[in-house]
């Protein structure tokens, strides 16, 4: 997400269509954004309910600075075509032990 404050004077000098000049903030990014995230959720739940088949997909990785991540996937099946969903990406602070991959999950 840009920094929504420090672009406001770039935008102005382009001239850009419909720009705010007044509240302009990072909290109307992000408001945008939460609504955009309840968008995804609902759409994600209507395409859950009308699968046939579902299958969870937990992935751990480390990348290349040690770090450890968890990855959840839920696949679905409609139509005959899969298509897949990322529920989660996290990082694992204490490591990658079955405990702390438990507790994310």
């Amino acid at each position: 997400m840009i920094k929504y404050e420090q672009m406001q004077s770039l935008f102005a000098f382009l001239k850009v269509p419909n720009n705010l000049l007044k509240h302009w903030s990072d909290c109307v990014g992000w408001e945008i954004t939460e609504g955009l995230h309840r968008v995804v959720l609902i759409a994600i739940k209507k395409v859950i309910i009308a699968s046939s088949f579902l299958y969870i997909f937990v992935d751990e990785m480390i990348i290349v600075d040690n770090q450890s991540w968890i990855c959840i996937h839920c696949y679905v099946v409609v139509g005959w075509k899969r298509m897949p969903i990322l529920l989660t990406l996290e990082h694992l602070v204490k490591g990658g032990a079955t405990t702390d991959i438990k507790n994310v999950i």
